[in-house]
């Protein structure tokens, strides 16, 4: 399967991205570098910071419970919200 995109390249720019296409070894290698080389894009230190610079707040750094992590207290505080 090959998937196209409208861009401006040649075919002399494309022939080394599809040969390595066709190396899944060299693929699985390019592509495990590129995520881990991405730590510093990461979308939670990119909204961090946006907060910063865009509305001037600090994020909010303590984990919040998973939703449902105590369903008791869960419904206590739907309760107390009414």
């Amino acid at each position: 399967m090959v998937y196209v995109c409208s861009c401006n390249i040649t075919i002399s720019d494309a022939i080394p991205v599809l040969l390595i296409l066709q190396n899944q070894d060299l693929w699985l290698r390019k592509s495990l570098l590129n995520v881990a080389a991405s730590g510093k894009f990461s979308s939670d230190r990119t909204i961090a910071q946006y907060a910063r610079e865009i509305w001037g707040i600090e994020p909010y750094l303590d984990k919040l419970p998973a939703p449902y992590e105590n369903p008791q207290k869960e419904r206590e505080a739907v309760e107390a919200e009414k």
